[in-house]
């Protein structure tokens, strides 16, 4: 799969993404796949709808190549560590937290993860490590359609302008 559109698809998606839930009019299935809230989960979720999308579309195609699985899982993974540790750190540095700087995180994370995958796909490994991938991707889907309706309480999943987490919108 051409690895440029995929990630020109993950930016735009995940723009697309972060406001699609509130113009749904809230809809239960929409808030699956997009953010719901400002928690910092939701937004590594508006970057994962597009790179799962983009993974198992890719499967279809490329599917039997060497560690495919395995390879899209480190991605992914790389992805959802770089993106809250960036943020993170910056926040912590700065003491607060600027738009701009979320939107570079955000498309750097993207970055990252393609081409980690571009380079995995292109350095062979001698042994087959795709089970490793398939579990891991499941475990990611598993949490993916779960913590959006029973988020665990963790800062990672606490939207900071309302104080709640997942689809509650009470002040907790």
């Amino acid at each position: 799969m051409n690895y440029f559109l995929i990630f020109v698809f993950s930016v735009l998606t995940g723009f697309v993404g972060h406001f699609l839930y509130k113009f749904s009019n809230e809809n239960k299935i929409v808030a699956l796949f997009f953010a719901v809230n400002e928690s910092t989960w939701e937004h590594i979720k508006i970057g994962l709808t597009p790179l799962f999308l983009s993974t198992f579309i890719d499967a279809f195609f490329n599917g039997y190549l060497h560690n495919f699985w395995f390879n899209k899982f480190v991605s992914i993974l790389c992805f959802v560590i770089i993106l809250p540790l960036l943020f993170y750190t910056y926040k912590f540095v700065l003491k607060r937290h600027f738009l701009i700087i979320d939107i570079f995180i955000f498309v750097f994370s993207l970055i990252i993860s393609v081409l980690l995958n571009y380079y995995l796909d292109y350095n062979y490994v001698g042994f087959n490590l795709n089970f490793i991938g398939v579990f891991g991707i499941f475990l990611f889907l598993l949490a993916y359609f779960t913590w959006t309706y029973n988020p665990p309480r963790w800062f990672l999943f606490k939207d900071p302008i309302l104080n709640s987490y997942g689809l509650k919108t009470k002040v907790e």
